[in-house]
């Protein structure tokens, strides 16, 4: 079976047993062994067919229900280094009855053994077979890691895809007559990191005109379907900045955690290829907590240029699908949640996407599901609200059913986006009472407008630009480095692993900047899209500087060279009681205020997610005398209702501690408003 064709995503050719484009094998098989000339170069140059040389040892089985287990199936990538995997093969009888499953890949440095617990546990049941990878250096996969999403590792997962394509067999014996596993298209499965990679692997180039094209390795023609969950679009902006803010409690929790992973011996110690993959893990890998820390991914590729700071490595681009998204072509669906860490990337993949696959065509289908949910758990499948159903729908579809002319299960014919509108704003929240799911052809839904709130006197949020003011048209709040306020076990936290989710009933948020509110709502206000907050704002460098010695790892983010401060925008619906209950938020480093408008979101004609370039030829440090100038924020996308006899709440801070690293520069800190200085939240309002 081939991967949809560029000219046709709907339709798959009849030819399910060749192995590459026509004619041509994606790999030349001599009983277990898959021969040819590896590539030879750096990781930056690649031949344009990947050729793997793999070697299978007897891999250990066990059973279940639903599957057969082979244990720590061993391949060799092209540089030698051997990758472990345990491979879930279906019980049940093949649907179009030719002795081939539809396969998934998920590839995982969280240990093959934990991650697999999620796919395995209704895959298989629904005849899809799960091969469950360690990724380099990490679990029963030896060699280095050293950086997240590397171009190193994009390529050991094409690897994986082709050998899955071509040799993987039920049985964990060579291959042969009757014991191939797989359909010749595979699809890719997983949250979180697993999903991160889908992007990545499945937006590699395929043909010449592809973005990186000759650079990048060659994406697999055999991938035909994804599903990337939890999933960040932007490597920058969605996990090692926000705003060109640095993270912080994220980074330390996440790189101790997974260092943690990769000290654990592999399952299959004292076998020979175990003991050579705890030796690599032990004797190459660096603690990622120094790497983040000291020398953020300093075995990257540094591009030194006039519009590349030294914080924009090559990484960035190569490790981000969005810069790549043009080559996204394969049937996808999105799976988010509104309090999820990575909600702004994966939305935005999903809108750009679907916006090719109209305009340009020769892509998609491209379906989004997004829900009340934060990073952790497997909200997807558990408790089921029918998706666990839709996504076995989708791999048999994609990578079996599609070839042989089948129908298409219902919903593939239906509304693009699944939302939950949420009511109560309660994580995970999804009785009557927390709201309602809606659908949608697009996102943000077609039929959204704009509400513009102005900042008014006395704290007040104003459908009109107030026309003068009691006396300054400003509210002036003084920051301390020590002073931050950042929800507690908030969506950073939580996408790092921290079992605590964000509090459930009483986040009163008592401001520690300034804080601006509508009147009490007299009927119902719904929103669903990205929220565009454009302040006109000042500041003024104070006494008590706290700079660090410029040698320092990471002085420059903490500590620069000049005057800077942050403005961090939280949106909370406050009830009846007055507590409060965070709903999203923003965020922007002053002296990284440009904005690109052709990279931007606008919704009529109001820009409604600033882009930021954050490069060194765009940095424009505030005057240190308080001159206003005009920030546009860009506050995280959500859908939620405010119900009547609440209030809607946006706080403006200057610091999210942990969260982000904190200024070590004191500063007082001017919103201007009124005729002249309009200072407002612009709002995506549901027609209704």
């Amino acid at each position: 079976m081939r991967p949809p064709s560029a000219a046709s995503p709907w339709t798959v050719g009849p030819d399910k047993k060749s192995l590459g484009p026509a004619g041509t094998p994606a790999l030349q098989l001599e009983g277990v062994r898959a021969t040819g000339v590896p590539n030879g170069g750096s990781v930056k140059r690649f031949v344009p067919i990947l050729v793997l040389c793999a070697f299978l040892l007897p891999a250990g089985v066990s059973r279940a229900a639903d599957y057969t287990k082979l244990t720590d199936v061993r391949v060799a990538m092209d540089d030698g280094v051997r990758l472990a995997a345990d491979v879930y093969v279906p019980t049940v009888a093949d649907a179009d009855g030719d002795g081939l499953y539809p396969c998934v890949v998920e590839l995982t440095p969280y240990r093959k053994e934990n991650r697999a617990a999620e796919g395995a546990s209704y895959l298989p049941a629904q005849g899809v077979a799960l091969i469950e990878v360690d990724a380099r250096g990490n679990g029963g996969s030896a060699g280095e890691y050293d950086i997240v999403f590397s171009v190193r590792e994009q390529q050991d997962t094409v690897a994986w895809i082709d050998w899955a394509a071509s040799t993987a067999t039920k049985d964990g014996a060579p291959l042969g007559a009757n014991n191939k596993l797989c359909e010749s298209t595979v699809g890719m499965v997983g949250g979180s990191y697993s999903g991160i990679i889908q992007y990545l692997v499945a937006s590699l180039p395929t043909q010449p005109g592809d973005v990186g094209y000759g650079r990048l390795p060659t994406g697999s023609t055999h991938l035909a379907a994804i599903a990337p969950a939890r999933a960040y679009g932007d490597l920058y902006r969605d996990i090692v900045y926000q705003g060109g803010m640095v993270i912080g409690s994220f980074g330390l929790i996440w790189s101790g955690g997974t260092t943690a992973y990769y000290t654990e011996p592999p399952t299959d110690m004292p076998s020979g290829d175990a003991v050579a993959a705890w030796t690599d893990h032990l004797t190459k890998n660096d603690p990622l907590i120094l790497n983040y820390i000291e020398r953020p991914y300093a075995d990257a590729t540094f591009t030194s240029n006039a519009s590349s700071p030294q914080w924009s490595q090559r990484l960035y681009e190569d490790s981000s699908a969005l810069p790549r998204i043009a080559n996204l072509r394969v049937p996808t669906l999105h799976l988010a949640g509104f309090f999820d860490a990575f909600t702004r990337g994966q939305l935005r993949m999903f809108s750009e996407a679907l916006d090719l696959e109209r305009t340009v065509g020769g892509r998609g289908p491209n379906f989004l599901i997004v829900g009340p949910w934060n990073h952790g758990g497997t909200h997807f499948i558990n408790p089921d609200e029918g998706f666990k159903q839709r996504l076995g729908d989708w791999y048999r579809y994609w990578l079996e059913g599609a070839a042989n002319g089948a129908t298409p299960p219902s919903w593939i014919s239906g509304p693009r986006v699944n939302y939950f509108q949420m009511t109560s704003g309660a994580l995970n929240g999804m009785t009557p009472a927390d709201g309602t799911w809606r659908t949608s052809n697009s996102w943000p839904p077609a039929d959204v407008g704009v509400l513009k709130l102005s900042m008014a006197p006395r704290n007040l949020l104003a459908r009109t630009v107030p026309a003068a003011c009691p006396g300054i048209c400003a509210n002036s709040y003084a920051y301390e480095p020590a002073q931050g306020k950042a929800e507690t076990w908030g969506r950073w936290d939580n996408a790092a692993g921290v079992p605590v989710p964000q509090l459930q009933l009483d986040q009163r948020l008592d401001s520690e900047g300034v804080t601006f509110e509508t009147p009490v709502l007299t009927a119902p206000v719904s929103i669903a899209g990205p929220i565009g907050v454009h302040l006109v704002a000042g500041t003024r460098g104070i006494a008590g500087d706290l700079s660090l010695a410029a040698d320092w790892p990471g002085a420059l983010q903490v500590s620069p060279p000049y005057h800077d401060t942050d403005f961090v925008v939280k949106v909370s619906d406050v009830a009846p009681d007055g507590s409060a209950r965070l709903v999203t938020q923003g965020y922007l480093r002053a002296s990284h205020r440009a904005v690109d408008a052709a990279k931007s979101q606008f919704i009529g004609g109001v820009n409604m997610a600033p882009y930021h370039p954050h490069t060194l030829a765009a940095l424009d440090p505030p005057p240190a005398d308080g001159t206003p100038r005009r920030y546009d924020i860009e506050v995280w996308p959500t859908a939620k209702t405010w119900e009547a006899g609440h209030r809607l709440r946006v706080d403006i801070y200057s610091a999210d501690t942990p969260n982000h690293l904190a200024l070590l520069k004191p500063a007082l800190n001017t919103i201007y408003f009124g005729p002249g200085s309009d200072s407002y939240i612009a709002l995506p309002v549901v027609a209704n």
